[in-house]
């Protein structure tokens, strides 16, 4: 087992919203508030932060959140770094109704 490890800082000088940042995700889209924060998480020492910071970094690579136990396997892209996908384009586009009902 592994805890979850984030970075936060004031959007503005009146430090109520932060800024949350995850080594798996980046920067969170919407900032949140202090005292929520402040509930469901702890401070911790630098060197603590740091060593935890590249543990979740690293694992994220191509393990989804749930761990290597997840009931879905490899398919699952829950807070993972990287995930697979395919692109098409050019000449089957003209054809995506014929090729949407074959894989279905």
């Amino acid at each position: 087992s592994h805890h979850r490890v984030l970075f936060s800082f004031a959007l503005h000088a009146n430090n109520i919203f932060r800024v949350v940042v995850r080594p798996n995700s980046g920067r969170a889209v919407n900032p949140v508030h202090a005292h929520e924060l402040e509930r469901l998480n702890a401070p911790i020492e630098l060197a603590e932060a740091k060593v935890a910071w590249c543990a979740e970094f690293e694992r994220a690579l191509d393990e989804c959140l749930h761990g290597r136990g997840c009931k879905q396997g490899s398919r699952c892209n829950f807070g993972k770094r990287r995930s697979r996908v395919h692109i098409m384009s050019g000449g089957v586009i003209a054809s995506w109704g014929t090729v949407e009902g074959l894989l279905r």
